[in-house]
């Protein structure tokens, strides 16, 4: 019976999906469709945040000064109402003007002795309200509290403190600056200048001495009652959002929320999985050996004690030589983490932490991580715990480990008894009835994907929302596939810090490779040295210059030439393992007569003491460039090809994980099969001429997005017995390299294969996911201000300011407002030779050699229809801004001559239409005489006649405002890597077109002329 097999190649913005047909034997026989998704990237580009990150951070910053506002507000009614402050507003907003008569430091001040008058009062309280100190949070914010902030605040309780000074109110009556003080000598002049934090405890003080003070003069009107009502308005503060909703769920229990790090179940928990899988090193034998019962008690008794425990320590505690060490150290660990909660809690409370009984520990520790309030912990660390105020203090200011681990602590509490027994992780899961290895349950046999679980990275939640729109046509159109391969981007299976560790690496490893390649074209005359010959150099870098096999020197010369050649450590032929891991020189005199198509356990380990030398010259002390894993490789006794096929088949990252299971819903079966196969079966296949641009080429071509297709057709043929296959066809030629080596003949999987691949590619449509919702800025950011009408008819003549840096234009110099301004900075122009960067990367100063000049006001005329007004209280426009980018263009065709006109439709036009008038989105009417013909927005797709040939465009992008707007459209399969000629930059009454709807899998669904 014939089967089906689906092939997805999943990128950070792309999908290429495959559909093969296989025959009764499960060998394939023909491609039936294939095709590419391009959707939009849920990172910025550049710095790979999410792309909500500047609307949320915008969104925070308005709530905040829109609830100080209305604070302001709501105090001011409360203060009129208990007639601390006029009831008529001109009056009352003169007095919270006029800081003369009514100067609110001074008031503040004084009304700690005399008496004030009622509204002298009401302007101290409302002038407190204004900057009300910080409030601090124990769970937020605890490394901001150490630095600046508490500093800032501790310098002004002890200034306080020694110039007697019973208020803050009073202290900075007193100050000649308010803020900014610079009063310490002592303090740099950064920190001078974060002088201005003050302490929310501060102004409470104070408000309650004041009240109190003037309550003696008009005990019937400042009431408890009324204290309460404005203390609760200047002070109330919203609790921070629980977010348990956001912690994760234990993949054994469900509905178990995940236990933190920090408490004392998880830390136990993770001592024992260490200590379980530690093993001691024999030196001479190189074997490794568990703990003995006795080893096992003294580490974990001294892990119970420290936050971490080195190596040499524990080999102190245990008796044991330096020689020994242990398999974590080997691989790379530089300490054994220990129990740091019970460490730092012992810091803390000395002995009375293990008088405490388990439960009053376990109880400590939840107070700590769940009570975020302040005084409300302090209260419940002296009511509850009876501790000092010393102790208290301390406790409030502890942190505790951050994070959550995989498990809930039901879930740990029932394998840890079995931990304890000494049995590792899997066999104790087993024990207690939990199966590690398959961590998720399928939710049954879906017919069609449902909404994908909510997973907190961005970039895989984007790429699964995609995944079930591909998979859910592909179901409609084809049935349900019997096996789903998936072959994933690097960079979907990483989080944000391990994606910014591995940029980092890339950055430095490209620097390293550039001084290579320098060194060869300076010292060996390489014009051009290959990718071949830099692997070479940083091989023998690696390896000291030396023959790991034979201990030989290998000069620079020496290297190049053919008595030095790469290896593969486990031979090619049993692992199909061609990464750099793998790989080291040797001689080739040695490798073809010795070390051959062996392990060097293999080919060495009959003559002990050459092996041994073997060992001690690629160990760390000797060879330190070496990564640990690959001298692991060295020792390795025993090679299991189907192992290392596993390893090719499967990948157990995390985001994989979730992919596979969320596609598994369906209840088909699922693969996720490593990339290293894919660029040499494609290159073997001749598959990358198939979109080469120039004859003769045979890299990759990445500016075409079709590549993902063919990148998905080989991964539907990446199957173990392919793999097995390779293995057979390397056993047969041993002396050969890798799987990219040409002599490495691989013959297609059927007759045609090739043909056929062109075929369907040349049939592909790329689909893009087009976005019709309304986001975006609605206009940009710079506020213009109204200089007056402009030289045209339907301009305004605008001013802003811009910095005086080296991105200013001579036709913005020539736009400064100021003759004056304008003069002196033509003038510096002038003498560095006009050039904006080297002139003003100075300050330039005012004619007095003293003001500098750091903006500079220009004028700018812009037409009424690319603007947006704000206007006063008269209903008169007295700024702008500048509208921000376009979201459809509605085309319309007079029904006489045929000619076409766009009108151009923003962001804020359109949201005005949705949201504010209530009409439709898309106008469709324009004048009499002219027909609708269609709207185009960004990723929709046109059937362009370009000389003579109907080609597929998407509009990339729309660019300019109002009348001078204009399309750039890009041919379907063009990467943004592509070249000029394949983009159109039309105006709508250039565009003669007809619009297309394609779906999620390429299909052409409708046509609109």
């Amino acid at each position: 019976m014939k089967s089906t097999v689906l092939g997805l190649d999943l990128g950070t913005n792309s999908i290429g999906w495959a559909l093969m047909e296989r025959n009764e034997e499960n060998n394939p026989v023909g491609i039936i469709d294939c095709g590419v998704r391009i959707f939009q990237e849920a990172v910025e580009a550049k710095t790979r945040t999410p792309k909500n990150v500047k609307r949320r951070e915008a969104r925070a910053a308005r709530r905040l000064t829109q609830r100080r506002t209305m604070r302001k507000r709501t105090l001011k009614n409360a203060l009129i109402r208990i007639e601390l402050l006029p009831d008529n507003m001109e009056e009352c907003d003169t007095i919270l003007r006029n800081t003369v008569e009514y100067d609110p430091y001074l008031l503040r001040a004084r009304g700690l002795d005399e008496k004030l008058t009622p509204f002298e009062l009401g302007r101290a309280l409302y002038h407190m309200n204004q900057r009300r100190g910080f409030l601090s949070n124990r769970k937020s914010g605890k490394k901001k509290d150490e630095g600046p902030v508490k500093q800032s605040i501790q310098y002004i309780e002890k200034q306080m403190e020694q110039s007697g000074y019973r208020t803050l109110g009073e202290y900075l009556f007193h100050q000649e600056e308010k803020r900014n003080r610079r009063t310490d000598s002592k303090l740099s002049q950064k920190q001078t200048e974060i002088l201005t934090f003050t302490a929310r405890s501060m102004y409470e003080k104070e408000f309650d001495l004041l009240w109190e003070s003037q309550r003696h003069f008009y005990p019937e009107q400042l009431t408890d009652a009324k204290k309460n009502t404005i203390y609760k308005i200047i002070f109330f503060q919203r609790p921070l959002r629980i977010q348990k909703h956001l912690i994760g769920y234990c993949r054994f229990e469900p509905g178990k929320h995940r236990a933190a790090k920090a408490t004392l179940t998880a830390q136990r928990f993770r001592i024992l999985q260490d200590v379980n899988n530690l093993q001691i090193k024999n030196p001479l034998t190189r074997e490794f050996r568990p703990l003995t019962e006795q080893e096992r008690s003294i580490t974990l008794r001294e892990l119970d004690k420290t936050k971490k425990l080195e190596w040499k320590t524990l080999r102190r505690k245990l008796g044991i030589h330096e020689g020994e060490l242990f398999n974590l150290e080997n691989g790379g660990k530089p300490h054994l983490p220990g129990n740091s909660t019970a460490t730092t809690f012992r810091g803390v409370l000395k002995k009375e932490w293990d008088q405490f009984s388990e439960k009053q520990q376990e109880q400590l520790v939840t107070d700590i991580l769940t009570i975020d309030d302040e005084n409300g912990f302090l209260n419940r660390m002296k009511d509850h715990w009876n501790f000092s105020d010393e102790i208290a203090n301390k406790l409030a200011t502890t942190e505790l480990v951050n994070g959550y681990v995989a498990l809930s602590q039901k879930a740990m509490k029932r394998i840890i008894p079995f931990l304890e027994k000494g049995l590792t992780y899997d066999k104790a899961c087993e024990e207690v009835g939990y199966n590690h290895t398959d961590q998720k349950s399928s939710k049954g046999h879906l017919e069609f994907l449902d909404s994908p679980p909510s997973i907190p990275n961005p970039v895989v939640q984007k790429a699964l929302w995609e995944v079930r729109k591909v998979m859910n046509a592909l179901i409609r159109k084809y049935g349900k596939p019997a096996l789903i391969r998936i072959e994933m981007a690097r960079e979907m299976k990483q989080g944000k810090k391990l994606r910014d560790a591995t940029n980092k690496r890339n950055r430095e490893m490209e620097t390293y490779h550039k001084k290579i390649k320098e060194r060869l074209q300076s010292e060996m005359n390489m014009q051009q040295p290959t990718r071949d010959d830099i692997l070479k150099y940083k091989l023998w870098d690696e390896c000291g210059m030396t023959c790991p096999y034979t201990g030989k020197p290998i000069s620079l010369s020496m290297l190049f030439s053919p008595e030095v050649e790469i290896e593969h450590i486990i031979p090619y032929s049993r692992s199909l393992d061609d990464s750099y891991m793998n790989k080291t020189l040797c001689l080739t005199h040695e490798n073809t007569n010795v070390k051959k198509n062996m392990t060097p356990y293999e080919a060495y380990s009959h003559d002990e003491k050459r092996y041994r030398e073997i060992l001690l010259r690629i160990d760390k002390d000797h060879m330190p460039k070496m990564p640990w894993p690959k001298r692991k490789l060295f020792e390795k006794k025993e090679v299991d090809t189907d192992h290392f096929i596993n390893r090719q088949l499967t990948d157990t990252s995390y985001i994989c994980n979730e992919v596979k299971e969320y596609v598994k819903r369906l209840g088909v079966d699922v693969d996720v099969t490593k990339g290293g196969a894919t660029a040499g079966l494609r290159m073997h296949w001749n598959l990358n001429t198939i979109l080469a641009r120039q004859p003769g080429e045979t890299a990759k071509e990445r500016s075409d997005h079709r590549h993902h297709a063919i990148d998905a057709i080989v991964t539907t043929l990446t199957t173990r017995s392919m793999f097995q296959f390779l293995s057979r066809i390397a056993k047969s030629a041993p002396y050969m390299g890798g799987l990219y080596d040409r002599r490495f003949q691989i013959p297609p999987p059927y007759e045609g294969f090739r043909d056929d691949v062109y075929c369907q590619i040349q049939k592909i449509v790329v689909s893009h996911a087009a976005s019709r919702k309304i986001s975006g800025a609605l206009h940009e950011e710079t506020a213009l201000g109204l200089a007056g009408e402009g030289k045209k008819s339907g301009y305004v003549e605008l001013v802003h300011r811009i910095p005086l840096n080296g991105n200013i234009t001579k036709n913005q110099i020539e736009a400064i407002r100021d003759d004056h301004v304008k003069a002196i900075v033509k003038r510096r122009l002038a003498e560095f030779s006009d050039d904006p960067k080297k002139a003003f990367a100075d300050t330039v100063f005012h004619k007095d050699g003293k003001t500098p000049i750091h903006t500079v006001r220009i004028t700018e005329e812009k037409s009424m229809d690319t603007l947006t007004s704000v206007k006063d209280k008269y209903d008169m426009p007295y700024k702008y801004f500048a509208l921000g980018s376009n979201h459809h263009v509605e085309i319309f065709e007079n029904e006489e001559t045929g000619k076409r006109k766009g009108i151009f439709v923003s962001v804020m036009e359109a949201a005005r239409r949705v949201r504010i008038d209530h009409t439709p989105l898309f106008d469709r009417s324009y004048k009499e005489g002219w027909r609708f013909v269609m709207t185009l927005m960004i990723n929709d797709m046109v059937i362009v006649d370009v000389d003579g040939e109907n080609r597929i465009y998407r509009v990339q992008k729309m660019t300019g405002a109002g009348a001078k707007s204009e399309m750039t459209l890009r041919a379907h399969t063009a990467s943004t890597l592509t070249y000029d000629n394949e983009r159109l930059i039309k105006t709508p009454n250039t565009l003669q077109c007809k619009k297309i709807s394609v779906d999620p899998i390429g299909q052409i669904r409708r046509c609109n002329d």
